[in-house]
């Protein structure tokens, strides 16, 4: 197998620094209209989120587009999620899709990978986030599925064995 590396899409990267400003404008009407001496520890601590998560979103979308970095790189011999630990397909557990929901309303969608941790049984889980996806979840999902099983990689479990099948249904044509 060839080696290959996904870069998040600059789309995903530009909605990132948008909301990021939009938390940093909400902090900042949020100041404007109540003063600190009457809002107490919950207030600023409100005060505080809205800043730590737009300053976050506005760095991710800033830095992945001044100096991008593969979200995820493979070769025949293993991968690595977001230029960091590499690990061998053998190691490789599971690949999903999580998705959450505020009620029927889809709030974000990212790629899990399930590794072995330390060669033992235990496994964790590396993600992908939505701001750093190259597409959409499914088709990243699968894609890194294909690359899994073009290197020999089978599910270990019934619960890995039916995402797989899910994800190649998204795979086949028509």
């Amino acid at each position: 197998m060839d080696a290959f590396e996904f870069y998040p899409a600059k789309t995903s990267l530009k909605k990132s620094i948008a909301f990021g400003l939009f938390y940093l404008l909400l902090a900042w009407i949020y100041r404007s209209i109540v003063d600190f001496a009457d809002i107490g520890s919950i207030g600023t601590a409100v005060l505080v989120v809205f800043v730590v998560i737009g300053a976050h979103g506005l760095l991710r979308g800033l830095i992945g587009l001044a100096a991008p970095k593969p979200c995820f790189a493979a070769d025949g011999s293993g991968f690595s999620v977001r230029g960091k630990k590499r690990w061998r397909w053998d190691e490789l557990v599971d690949v999903r899709i999580r998705r959450v929901r505020a009620g029927p309303i889809p709030v974000g969608t990212w790629v899990s990978l399930a590794v072995k941790k330390n060669g033992r049984g235990l496994t964790k889980r590396v993600e992908i986030p939505w701001s750093l996806l190259p597409g959409c979840a499914d088709e990243t999902a699968a894609a890194i599925l294909q690359a899994a099983l073009m290197a020999g990689w089978q599910p270990k479990d019934k619960h890995a064995a039916r995402t797989a099948a899910k994800l190649q249904n998204h795979l086949a044509p028509g």
